[in-house]
């Protein structure tokens, strides 16, 4: 059966086949948002959203102090997860947000080294 042949069983309903031919993948994105990666920057963040629990793995090419912070959508600085803190590539530092008083909301995490600054969203819900 064709999809011109097929005949409407309700509305927004289709029972027919449908074939597709000449489909072409371009780029792959997670729908599940259980980890934001960033192979360019070398840090992997999960799962976010979040529920208080979050997981902050080091990609980078060498060991570095860190400092991470929260920020609200304000911009203004609500907590310090870890300050100058020697992270090793592939090290992987987990956080009770719950545990630095950070309820309900959308946040910016800012992860930063002596010579790179990354910020990334976290939704905590």
């Amino acid at each position: 059966m064709d999809f011109q042949d097929a005949e409407p069983v309700g509305y927004g309903q289709f029972t027919g086949k449908v074939n597709i031919d000449n489909v072409s993948i371009l780029k792959s994105v997670p729908t599940n948002a259980e980890a934001q990666i960033e192979s360019s920057t070398g840090l992997v963040i999960f799962p976010n959203p979040t529920s208080g629990e979050l997981n902050i793995v080091s990609r980078l090419a060498k060991n570095e102090v860190t400092t991470i912070k929260l920020f609200n959508i304000q911009g203004q600085a609500v907590s310090t997860l870890c300050q100058n803190q020697n992270l090793s590539t592939g090290q992987t530092l987990q956080f009770n947000l719950k545990d630095f008083g950070i309820t309900r909301g959308i946040y910016l995490l800012t992860f930063s080294t002596l010579d790179k600054k990354i910020t990334r969203k976290v939704i905590v819900n």
